[in-house]
């Protein structure tokens, strides 16, 4: 209700305002008022204050001791946020207690209430033969979009709970279920248990229909638990019923004083056939405990049961626990340095898998630190420790390896005249390694080595402005290295990761990871052009470049297939149209044949009404060693039909798969003030020959806002009974 201040001028000049008591005010043109019984008689236009609570009406009678109000006719009440009509009230000032015909109530701004009477004792209110609402009376259907048509009502203030008995549910004026009892809380109520909007699928080809119906319950003020189990009803080979097939997920969330902590459990079982049974489990805990300003400790843990659905890969069938335990601290010597000190490891628990070569982490150390000299001088610092363990190795796998990187990068800036610019690197990257291999039958060799790397590199480059649209930079840079290494003890680098790009031209080695040292000898030219504010569209950037290596014979240029001392030509390029339309375009052609290697193009638009993404992605059996043809394209698309209808699309398919793998998704949200239902088509169609089936789903979910996070479905002929959330 519209809170309304103590004492208001009202009617006009000539109305007659008094101060009936203490704390009771009116204000009317017609005011009866016996000293001798206590008694006020108010006529038209008469307006009473008291304790916050303002009662517009034409006639009232007021007993000044009991504080007690009668009106036999239309009235208006306003208190706080709630808004009440009537055209009979007998209650006490305080609204303690009172009964009330044909009333209107506007409850907490949204909440919409029409009863033939309302009783009111103390902490409770009801509601006889009412008609509630939250939408908008005249909405898309030129009615409410759903109401409750309910006998009785009764509500506890205090817990802000609603209890409804012998209720039917009404979808745009048309009643479609009816229930004898169902209950839920108000958007003031403090966190409450009970089940959440369900969602249900009548359509899924691989595992057939089902219904998910989310618990949730608040276990204290900062712990909060979801349980959310799927059932599917689908017929099987032998049988249909709720036993065939099952899966859950359970999910605990609390927020300490420093920190949170995330716990989650999956489970299925498949019993669909008599011949194949199975279940699995996936676990997992994530926790962040902030020590203090600048020290955190993370937590992430899981473990996935054998014979799972939730394990990366279907051919092992073994169950395995990976986790990891890690202490960031920050400004440990000086500003913005980040030291990451973590434990991990992998575990297969069935010793007939060959799980031994699973490394354990105990520990690692990252440091980072980078500092500003002067205006021109910088400096970045890393180092890596890793002592790494197996339980049994491998071939490249040792049984314990102790791996030490340190890298300093020391960069000078040159500005001269007319935006000449000279950039000054040196790079040192120390490497040393400790093997020990108890078995002598491996492509593992026993002992320590030492490498050291050195890459010097100079880059000039200026900037010209052709015009007020237009800026021109060309790039060069030479990059040169030196190193050696004691000895090569035959062990998997940290990083197979290969990218070659425009930006990685310029860099001073081209390959991830700290193992894999590139010890280039090369030249990288390139040329930006860069249209401003143009009158066709607001910023083009066009970068085009290549490398001329002077030792062809590098582990880098086999890797990307590069014959040539040549490299191909990089392209990069990117478009905002406007502030709706992006395009981004990345391409590698062929040296010497001009055919397309690689590509990479982006677009994007969206305005107030849509939103629309393109993507695709190709590269050929050429671009890289062990790379095949692939081309994927993926498409979103998003539109905002009426005010009241969304329409989305996602598409991703592999073009140049013979079986032409591809994933569909269509939405439709329908949505007003106080509901929403939305239908979700998804088509499945890659096929692995296991687990990854082609499949088909229709899911459908309503939600009914104010009715707390409840929500219902018509399924299988059945109607969940709603329940408090």
């Amino acid at each position: 209700m519209i809170k309304l201040i103590i004492f208001i001028l009202f009617i006009c000049l000539n109305s007659i305002s008094d101060e009936l008591s203490e704390d009771i005010y009116a204000n009317s043109k017609n005011i009866l008022y016996d000293k001798a019984t206590s008694q006020i008689k108010l006529g038209k236009n008469s307006l009473v204050n008291y304790q916050g609570i303002s009662i517009k009406t034409d006639d009232a009678l007021i007993n000044t001791e009991t504080k007690k109000i009668l009106i036999n006719g239309k009235y208006y009440l306003n208190q706080g946020t709630d808004i009440l009509k009537g055209v009979f009230l007998d209650a006490d000032l305080e609204l303690k207690e009172a009964f009330s015909k044909d009333i209107n109530y506007i409850f907490n701004k949204d909440l919409k209430i029409n009863a033939l009477t309302l009783v009111k004792k103390g902490n409770f209110m009801t509601f006889n033969d009412s008609f509630i609402t939250p939408c908008d009376l005249k909405g898309v259907f030129n009615c409410p979009t759903w109401s409750l048509k309910v006998k009785k009502t009764k509500y506890n203030i205090d817990e802000d709970f609603f209890q409804h008995f012998s209720t039917f549910i009404n979808v745009a004026d048309k009643k479609i279920a009816w229930l004898p009892y169902f209950s839920h809380y108000g958007s003031k109520a403090k966190r409450k248990a009970g089940f959440l909007t369900p969602t249900w699928q009548p359509i899924n080809i691989v595992y057939g229909p089902n219904f998910r119906t989310p618990f949730y319950i608040p276990l204290n003020h900062n712990t909060d638990l979801l349980f959310s189990p799927r059932f599917y009803y689908g017929k099987f080979s032998y049988g249909s019923n709720l036993e065939r097939y099952f899966k859950s997920s359970t999910k605990l969330r609390s927020k300490i004083s420093e920190g949170n902590i995330e716990l989650v459990v999956d489970t299925y079982y498949d019993n669909r056939s008599e011949e194949m049974k199975s279940t699995g489990a996936n676990t997992s805990i994530k926790a962040t405990l902030n020590l203090n300003k600048t020290n955190k400790l993370v937590l992430d843990a899981a473990y996935t049961s054998d014979i799972s659905e939730y394990k990366n890969s279907t051919k092992v069938l073994a169950a395995g626990i990976n986790s990891s335990l890690a202490l960031e601290s920050y400004n440990l010597i000086n500003d913005d340095d980040v030291l990451e000190t973590k434990f991990s490891g992998t575990k297969t628990l069935d010793k007939t898998v060959l799980n031994s070569s699973n490394p354990y982490e105990a520990p690692s150390l990252n440091y980072y630190n980078f500092q500003y000299l002067s205006n021109d001088i910088s400096v970045y610092n890393k180092i890596d420790i890793d002592f790494i363990t197996r339980a049994k190795s491998q071939d490249f796998l040792p049984n314990r390896l102790v791996r030490l990187n340190l890298i300093n990068d020391l960069q000078k800036n040159i500005f001269f005249s007319n935006n000449l610019r000279m950039k000054n690197k040196i790079l040192l990257s120390n490497k040393s390694k400790l093997v020990h291999e108890d078995s002598q039958s491996l492509n593992v060799i026993n002992g320590q080595a030492f490498e050291l790397d050195q890459y010097y590199s100079s880059e000039l480059n200026k900037r010209y402005r052709i015009n007020k649209y237009l800026t021109f930079k060309p790039r060069l840079k030479m990059i040169m290295s030196s190193g050696f290494s004691t000895k090569d003890l035959n062990i998997d680098s940290d990083s197979q990761s290969l990218s070659f790009n425009y930006n990685n031209l310029f860099t001073e080695n081209r390959f991830f990871g700290s193992d894999r040292p590139e010890r280039p000898k090369r030249i990288a030219i390139g040329a930006e052009q860069t249209f401003k504010e143009f009158k066709y569209f607001d910023k083009l950037q066009l970068n085009i470049g290549k490398s001329f290596d002077l030792d062809k014979e590098t582990g880098y240029l086999s890797e990307i297939k590069q014959k040539s001392n040549f490299s191909d030509y990089m392209l990069q390029f990117s478009l905002n149209i406007n502030s709706n339309n992006r395009l981004d375009y990345l391409n590698r052609i062929d040296h010497e044949e001009y055919s397309l290697k690689e590509h990479l193009i982006n677009y994007f638009y969206e305005n107030d009404k849509r939103k629309f993404s393109l993507s695709t992605v190709k590269t050929t059996e050429n671009s890289f060693v062990g790379s095949d043809n692939a081309s994927f394209l993926d498409l979103s698309y998003k539109e905002n039909i009426t005010n009241n209808t969304e329409f989305t699309y996602t598409n991703t398919i592999n073009l140049d798969s013979a079986s032409r793998p591809y994933t569909q998704a269509f939405g439709v949200n329908f949505k007003d003030d106080c509901s929403k239902l939305s239908i979700l088509y998804t088509m499945e169609e890659y096929d692995d020959g296991s687990r990854l089936t082609p499949n088909t789903t229709l899911t459908l979910k309503y939600e009914m806002n104010y009715l707390g996070m409840f929500g219902y479905d018509s399924v299988g002929g059945y109607l969940f009974e709603p329940t408090q959330y």
